[in-house]
């Protein structure tokens, strides 16, 4: 991870920008077209998450938070990615929360709520669930069925971040 120093720094979670990693290749026309445009109106600096289930299976089957619970070793593997992701933004000086932009209802990158069997319940994914282990996290989440509406979220997100980051220069 490098930085490039005056920007903030925003951490996204993978299939954001690499849609291809999806389970089952689920792709949302133009999402990330329109993504890349809203961040590319602030001066930030976007660093992308490795995404847990695709490191550790490749190409797969949708699954719930539970059923990934159950895969041996599937825990463990977020647990560590969270350590590596710890290490590389502790570089950033005077860090206290670094924002991250979540997946809806993602079994491992969700901060809202996620599948359990064939239900949705109130809850995070578990690479979220570690990650908050270890570091201060300021949430935002995108839901790929609601592009317009998590623009807007995103937009008013940032707009809120961006006046913080101005008044500290």
């Amino acid at each position: 991870m490098d930085h490039m120093p005056n920007k903030p720094i925003i951490l996204l979670s993978h299939c954001l920008l690499n849609q291809t990693t999806r389970a089952e290749e689920t792709i949302t026309a133009l999402a990330t077209e329109k993504l890349l445009q809203l961040f590319s109106s602030y001066p930030i600096h976007l660093e992308q998450l490795s995404c847990p289930e695709f490191l550790f299976m490749g190409k797969r089957k949708k699954r719930t938070k539970d059923e990934w619970e159950k895969i041996p070793g599937f825990k463990k593997f977020c647990g560590e990615l969270a350590d590596q992701i710890k290490e590389g933004v502790k570089r950033f000086d005077g860090k206290e929360a670094f924002p991250l932009v979540t997946i809806a209802r993602s079994p491992c990158c969700s901060s809202g709520e996620v599948h359990i069997g064939k239900r949705i319940f109130a809850g995070k994914g578990l690479l979220v669930e570690e990650l908050e282990k270890r570091m201060k996290l300021e949430l935002v989440e995108f839901d790929f069925r609601r592009v317009a509406e998590s623009i807007e979220r995103l937009k008013f997100f940032l707009e809120k971040k961006w006046v913080v980051f101005k008044e500290k220069l």
